[in-house]
């Protein structure tokens, strides 16, 4: 029987995870993969991780809505875990203290306050470093194993540097996705249902990026999901046809391809220029925040009050006092490197009038307009080493899960009632 049909039919003897359960539980064995074991105590610290990160209520529907993906994440990691020690990968403390710096840094925290708001939120610091560990590790796995054998050659890059003109013009689009794989055609109505389980939770406000860390099984998942600026000549035609209906902030799924099924966001849609923007640019922020699991008519208030500033902003000098008028916090974001900026935010960094607000976007702490005030900008096309490197991302990608679906197909898994 496949692997995901087997976590499916025996979750309705798992016995979930509540915050008082019993201490002799949560070291049972829920479940063993090869020489491996999955503990009560795992599938919990996993769970509250995927809660929190996701900005979801800790309900027990919760709960077991995400039980079936939370552990199949975790028979994935332990199969993952285990390929890296055969070929003898070892992650170093500092590595993985790097990694957590700066996902602090990410919520506007000292590394202290991080800590104490995962103690708070019942998440063992070690269940964060094992994750965070295991994604590390199998990266490296990936790239020692298949890195040496990629050849890219020059007519490679001069045909990836025609399409790229060629496509100016064309419609490009800032994508993120979730995949869920169906490796065998027993896995298709267990997957899709797990999928439709993700749309749900997403429908009701989880973040998107985070829910993508935590339980998409696409290359992507360590940077939450994101696919860059894709063309539909990119993407599969099943994916093409979703994206061509899609509008910008919307997200669709899930959606049969091959090998599994996908849940994808559309950030922001442009007319491909063929070339790259370089350089830096000072930009105003201004900022309504919004508590965790706001509601979308919250999100509409919000995003109306922004917009109600556009008139009234004309530069830079205007936007403290505006944001002022309606509590919104703002803040200065000077001589930021476009290209390091989030495909949304270089869309307005390139192309907003100077002086002028944009329109909002919905970020992880609430929702932002966003005034530009200068710029020192150049547009260059993608050098021969840009197009090389993104064959090469392109390529591990494709073998990398090539290569999980392997492992998965010779593994032992028993899941434990």
């Amino acid at each position: 029987m496949s692997l995901c049909r087997i976590i499916f039919l025996a979750l309705a003897a798992l016995v979930l995870f509540t915050p008082r359960a019993p201490a002799q539980d949560t070291m049972r064995i829920i479940a063993v993969v090869n020489e491996g074991a999955i503990t009560q105590l795992d599938l919990a610290s996993r769970m509250r991780i995927a809660i929190v990160a996701s900005r979801l209520q800790d309900t027990p529907e919760v709960r077991q809505r995400l039980a079936p993906q939370v552990l199949r994440a975790l028979i994935d990691e332990q199969i993952r875990n285990q390929e890296a020690a055969r070929q003898g990968v070892n992650i170093p403390e500092r590595a993985v203290n790097d990694r957590i710096d700066s996902l602090a840094t990410e919520n506007k925290m000292a590394r202290d306050q991080f800590e104490q708001m995962l103690a708070q939120n019942g998440i063992p610091i070690e269940a964060l470093k094992g994750q965070i560990r295991s994604e590390l590790a199998w990266a490296t796995v990936v790239r020692r194993k298949f890195q040496p054998g990629i050849v890219i050659t020059a007519e490679d890059i001069a045909e990836a540097r025609t399409r790229i003109i060629e496509s100016q013009g064309e419609p490009e689009y800032l994508m993120a996705e979730i995949f869920l794989s169906a490796d065998e055609a027993a896995d298709n109505s267990a997957t899709e249902d797990a999928a439709r389980r993700l749309m749900e939770e997403l429908k009701k406000g989880a973040q998107f990026s985070a829910v993508a860390r935590q339980f998409s099984q696409g290359s992507t998942a360590p940077r939450g999901g994101d696919l860059g600026w894709v063309r539909t000549g990119d993407l599969s035609p099943e994916l093409a046809a979703a994206v061509r209906g899609m509008q910008t902030g919307q997200v669709a799924g899930p959606i049969r391809s091959d090998g599994g099924f996908h849940i994808l966001l559309l950030r922001d849609q442009r007319k491909s220029s063929g070339t790259l923007a370089l350089g830096t640019v000072d930009m105003k922020q201004i900022e309504l925040q919004l508590e965790d699991g706001a509601t979308s008519a919250q999100v509409a208030d919000a995003a109306d009050a922004l917009r109600s500033l556009r008139s009234e902003i004309t530069s830079c000098d205007d936007a403290e006092s505006a944001g002022t008028s309606i509590d919104a916090i703002t803040g200065d974001l000077t001589g930021m490197d476009v290209a390091a900026l989030p495909g949304n935010l270089q869309s307005i960094a390139v192309g907003q009038p100077i002086g002028q607000a944009s329109e909002p976007i919905r970020n992880e702490d609430g929702i932002a307009a966003y005034v530009v005030c200068a710029r020192n900008l150049s547009t260059s096309g993608p050098t021969d080493q840009e197009i090389r490197d993104q064959l090469v991302r392109e390529r591990l990608d494709l073998m990398s899960r090539g290569y999980l679906r392997d492992l998965r197909r010779t593994s032992f898994v028993d899941i434990r009632g």
